[in-house]
């Protein structure tokens, strides 16, 4: 139940629907008469629905949070590049990296191609795993997401769009049970531990969520 209203509060702050709702609360106003009230909350919905139309705050607001934090490049990690020893124990069970790459929603339409049922985040997401996975040998990419809607998870879509852009099914793993940030890092500690690196792949806007509140 607790979800189910956080859901919903948080919907409702989503810059457009927030820009209905003034809107028609200013329509009350008008039909009540009481304009100076009507003016202001409309004057408030364009001023919100001009500010999302155009890039640029956005823009400010992701180049702030992505600034926060350093960019990963293997090549500066040049551990993580070396070839695993293949005299040694099974890689696939002993995988170098972890990659997880959290859930960013999807189309649970089962008749298109599996990167077409992605959203443009979560494909975002999917191909910057996809591009780490190829540089560093012997890594384990994990995609983590659930299903709203009880269809396949986007955990499952993330990981067949992974298997049609050429990622062998071995080195994929699924959580496909986690519905927010936190049950993803509590499901990914609970699976695998922490005595692997970790690579955790999301979005800027996501960052400060994924990092210090859930330790993902």
């Amino acid at each position: 139940m607790f979800e189910f209203i956080a859901r919903f509060i948080l919907n409702l702050v989503m810059p457009l629907n927030l820009v209905f709702i003034l809107f028609g609360v200013g329509g009350v106003l008008l039909v009540l008469k009481w304009y100076r009230g009507a003016v202001a909350t409309i004057s408030g919905a364009v001023i919100i629905l001009l500010i999302s139309l155009t890039p640029y705050l956005p823009d400010l607001v992701t180049a702030s949070l992505q600034d926060r934090y350093d960019v990963f490049r293997p090549e500066d990690n040049p551990d993580l590049l070396r070839v695993p020893d293949e005299s040694g124990p099974d890689t696939l069970l002993s995988p170098t990296v972890h990659i997880i790459v959290l859930g960013g929603g999807h189309n649970p339409d089962p008749w298109l191609p599996p990167a077409n049922r992605l959203s443009s985040r979560a494909l975002g997401r999917l191909t910057e795993g996809i591009r780490l996975h190829n540089r560093i040998p012997g890594s384990l990419l994990i995609f983590s997401g659930w299903s709203s809607s009880g269809g396949q998870s986007v955990a499952e879509v993330m990981g067949l769009a992974a298997i049609d852009l050429g990622v062998d099914e071995d080195r994929i793993s699924l959580l496909t049970r986690p519905n927010d940030t936190c049950r993803e890092a509590q499901e990914y500690f609970l699976r695998f531990g922490s005595g692997t690196p970790l690579i955790l792949v999301t979005s800027a806007t996501h960052m400060p969520a994924a990092f210090p509140t859930d330790g993902a």
